[in-house]
């Protein structure tokens, strides 16, 4: 797992156990002030067998909801149109 590292005003991102062995008894500290940004998926790979299934799933997991609309109501039909 990757960690980041901070001395002074420099920083860095290098594994936890290289962290642990050269980093840390030389006065490096963990950086807390560093949100997590990787934009990974978290993937059960547990449940997916196959590459097709992985990248399906990361394709589902993109998209974003819509608003249901049937078009039953008529003011629904109105307010979409008033709103092109």
């Amino acid at each position: 797992m990757r960690v980041n590292i901070i001395k002074g005003s420099i920083r860095n991102v290098v594994e936890e156990e290289q962290f642990e062995k050269l980093y840390k008894p030389n006065g490096w500290r963990l950086d807390d002030s560093v949100e997590d940004t990787s934009k990974e998926p978290k993937i059960p790979l547990d449940i997916l067998n196959t590459e097709t299934e992985v990248k399906n799933y990361i394709k589902m997991t993109n998209k974003q909801p819509k608003k249901f609309n049937d078009g039953l109501f008529y003011s629904d039909i109105e307010s979409s149109e008033g709103s092109r």
